[in-house]
């Protein structure tokens, strides 16, 4: 388990937000399991990643309704992801991140 701070580097100074994110590998697909701490609602995201090529990294997070009806076990979840793993409606959001260099 990780906490991490993360935050809008133009916003200014802030108080950073704190997530919590754990790994969980199914079928030899890994996941990231994160949460806000101080989030009240949607408690967990699932994200999966993948590094493209040595400075391209994509983020792709599990879409929140195949899940809402399984979010209170954890089995259950676990259960849906492994068995869409490869399906890519099971993601809503896609991010691509890449190192810049100066």
């Amino acid at each position: 388990m990780v906490s991490v701070g993360a935050g809008p580097a133009e916003a200014g100074p802030h108080e950073p937000d704190r997530l919590e994110a754990s790994a969980s590998s199914l079928k030899e697909t890994t996941f990231v399991n994160v949460r806000d701490l101080a989030a009240t609602t949607k408690p967990w995201l699932f994200i999966h990643y993948t590094l493209m090529q040595p400075d391209v990294l994509r983020i792709r997070v599990v879409h929140e309704r195949l899940l809402k009806d399984a979010i209170q076990s954890r089995a259950a979840v676990r259960n849906i992801i492994e068995r869409e793993r490869l399906n890519p409606a099971l993601f809503e959001d896609s991010v691509v991140c890449s190192r810049a260099r100066g």
